[in-house]
């Protein structure tokens, strides 16, 4: 799989964001119409940010994105690289099950932790989780 890191909105299957804990709102999501506004919230109550719970949310009306999946990252204090590494291996994971050519992390802001610190462990959590060995494949 081809991983690209960008800095401009993109069209995407799925749009993936992180919480917080006890948070509600999507860390760096743009600006959503009600229903998908509403769909969100509801989510964001279901997994309240716990951390490795996520939640697919389909999106409606025409955007950027056709689903939006929401990561629980934990606590604040709690967080570190490993969390980023493991929460975007499951949500590569997911995208896989769903069989999606393609889909979009948004990194977190500074105030969580160094974005370029934050972008290498969601690439580096996402092409391990996507690995596969079939050298031996016949």
């Amino acid at each position: 799989m081809k991983i690209k890191v960008q800095n401009t909105p993109k069209k995407t299957h799925l749009l993936c964001g992180f919480v917080l804990e006890k948070s509600d709102k999507v860390l760096g999501l743009p600006k959503l119409d009600a229903k998908t506004s509403f769909a969100v919230n509801q989510s964001l109550k279901d997994i309240e940010g716990k951390a490795g719970k996520l939640s697919i949310i389909p999106s409606t009306g025409k955007k950027q994105f056709q689903r939006i999946l929401i990561a629980g990252i934990g606590r604040k204090e709690d967080i570190t690289k490993d969390t980023f590494r493991q929460i975007s291996g499951r949500i590569a994971q997911k995208a896989r099950e769903l069989k999606l050519k393609e889909f979009s992390i948004i990194v977190p802001p500074t105030f969580v932790m160094d974005q370029i610190s934050s972008s290498a462990q969601i690439v580096e959590g996402a092409k391990m989780a996507l690995y596969k060995f079939e050298k031996f494949k016949a």
